[in-house]
């Protein structure tokens, strides 16, 4: 299991940035091991804006990170909060190498300011982007729109991705939080089987 920290932490006696991710692996006797994963510094997350807030690995075997604000790596010049960047690595773990890419530009699709960074993330094999925001979120792009807030998750069926990102929202919402018993409480991690 790969975990995003919300602040630096030493586990098991690694010290952890919250720009790093930790890998827990079970073991015999029941508890977990921890080691680095991804060192974030390593790979140019450096400011505080660049905490790793949500994280997703794609079948190919790079990783779908997103920010908790603005920042800027080799490969990509700057993205915000609701951006989702891609990572390839070369190596993980305490020397972590590999490069950058803009996997989605959502502020092109209408989903922009700081209630909408993005909180979580899952992708479907077709493509599809599920997601979720901090805060409410109102976007408007291809002739499609969405609304929500922070218990919902929205799905978006992209045309282009990378540095020009478009597509449509297919559905008015994925899942309504509100409906199930949710209201008011932030959805903060997702996976979606479909």
């Amino acid at each position: 299991m790969v975990v995003a920290l919300q602040s630096p932490v030493t586990l098991a006696g690694i010290a952890f940035d919250d720009s790093d991710l930790a890998r827990l692996s079970r073991n015999t006797s029941g508890g977990f091991n921890v080691s680095m994963f991804f060192d974030g510094s390593d790979a140019g997350l450096t400011t505080n804006a660049e905490a790793i807030d949500v994280v997703t690995g794609l079948a190919d075997g790079s990783w779908l990170i997103s920010t908790r604000g603005s920042g800027a790596v080799s490969g990509v010049s700057s993205f915000s909060a609701e951006d989702i960047l891609r990572f390839r690595p070369t190596s993980l773990g305490t020397t972590t190498a590999g490069s950058w890419s803009l996997y989605a530009d959502m502020s092109d699709v209408g989903i922009t300011g700081t209630s909408e960074n993005i909180t979580a993330v899952d992708v479907a094999a077709d493509g599809r982007i599920f997601l979720t925001t901090s805060g409410n979120i109102g976007a408007t792009t291809g002739g499609t729109s969405v609304s929500g807030t922070n218990e919902d998750v929205v799905v978006f069926q992209p045309t282009t991705l990378g540095s020009t990102t478009t597509g449509s929202y297919p559905s008015p919402l994925f899942f309504d939080g509100s409906l199930h018993g949710l209201g008011r409480n932030a959805l903060l991690g997702i996976d979606v089987p479909v």
